[in-house]
């Protein structure tokens, strides 16, 4: 299995406290046959069909209702995504900016 996990900021101290990164949680719960990349959005705004069997778009201290260009630009590429049949989750944030079939963005 490939899983790219696109995060979109950090996460408040008190959550990396908690349960560490996003990286460092993944790599605790997810099967360790499983080639799992980690992907700083905010760093490098692209998402590829880089062969990724499926996508995970976590959640972020930033909230869709502020509408910024790269907000836009992560639905236009996730819409992309979900067009090549590629599987998207979106966790809280992520999920905002997953296309939905009934709703024109």
């Amino acid at each position: 299995m490939t899983l790219n996990i696109l995060t979109v900021g950090r996460h408040s101290p008190e959550i990396e406290k908690t349960f560490g990164t996003t990286g460092e949680w993944a790599g605790n719960i997810l099967p360790k046959s499983w080639d799992i990349q980690i992907i700083n959005y905010l760093g490098n705004p692209f998402i590829s069909d880089d062969n990724a069997e499926v996508w995970v778009i976590a959640g972020s201290t930033s909230s869709v209702s502020e509408s910024s260009v790269w907000m836009n630009t992560l639905i236009k590429q996730t819409s992309l995504l979900v067009k090549m049949q590629i599987p998207v989750l979106g966790i809280c944030f992520g999920y905002n900016c997953c296309p939905l079939p009934w709703v024109e963005r």
